[in-house]
């Protein structure tokens, strides 16, 4: 049996925290833990979907920390390709998701990366386990979603992220791969294994890991952050409620604006 070596993720954060001289004005969990009153649990957002936030709960939009979100935004913010017309995301994961997470991660991400909010949207869902939506953006940009929760149990996130602007397009994969491309393939007799390392100060641990450690160091770097996202997360509840009422009205709606 092999022992997992690595300090906890709460344990990371920490020693990132002392590496920059950041000293936390609140106590914190990254996990589910019973907490007291003055302090904080720093979760994914979704792990408050289809709930109400109380104070000490705080919706972390992990996914925005990521080194090819953060590039893309950084390309429509500073015009690198001008006038964005047209945005076109796919996410499959594995069935430890849920339909409402990834939609909720990829709406954020539409509205983060462009920018603007989402004005309209329609949405076709089956059975929970995958959907598109085609939706609106404030600028006129057209966005289309599409969300699948069925690949197998373990394997890993396949996602594309594309912008179509009329000067130049921009993608968070290469211009003609499928599969997001990992660091090191490692073949033997009955296996193969895939390594990818993407943050040289968290090495070993998992994506998903990695994200949430660095957004909740985000958080407690700049605390106005647990406000903007805190009001964010209630406006995406309010967009993921539209989608399923467009799927199930069979009509375009009008989501209201936070």
């Amino acid at each position: 049996m092999q022992i997992d070596q690595r300090p906890a993720i709460k344990d990371a954060l920490l020693g990132l925290l002392k590496k920059y001289g950041v000293r936390p004005s609140f106590t914190f969990q990254l996990n589910r833990e019973a907490i007291g009153e003055e302090g904080l649990q720093l979760l994914p957002g979704w792990e408050f979907v289809g709930g109400t936030l109380n104070s000490r709960q705080v919706p972390l939009l992990t996914w925005r920390t990521k080194r090819p979100v953060i590039e893309l935004k950084n390309i429509v913010r500073n015009n690198i390709i001008e006038d964005v017309c047209l945005i076109r995301c796919c996410a499959f994961v594995n069935s430890d998701w849920t339909l409402k997470a990834l939609l909720y991660r990829e709406l954020d991400l539409v509205e983060y990366i462009a920018g603007h909010k989402i004005i309209s949207l329609h949405a076709g869902l089956i059975d929970k386990r995958a959907g598109n939506i085609i939706a609106r953006l404030a600028n006129g940009a057209l966005c289309s979603i599409e969300a699948n929760v069925q690949l197998p149990r373990g394997n890993p996130t396949v996602e594309r992220h594309e912008l179509i602007a009329r000067r130049g397009v921009a993608s968070d994969l290469l211009v003609d791969a499928q599969t997001p491309q990992h660091s090191i393939y490692y073949y033997t007799e009955d296996r193969e294994r895939r390594y990818t390392d993407t943050d040289m100060e968290l090495f070993g641990y998992e994506p998903g890991e990695i994200d949430h450690i660095r957004a909740a160091f985000q958080a407690i770097s700049d605390p106005s952050m647990i406000e903007q996202w805190s009001a964010q997360h209630q406006h995406l509840q309010d967009l993921l409620a539209q989608v399923f009422a467009s799927d199930k009205k069979l009509q375009t709606l009008n989501p209201i604006i936070r």
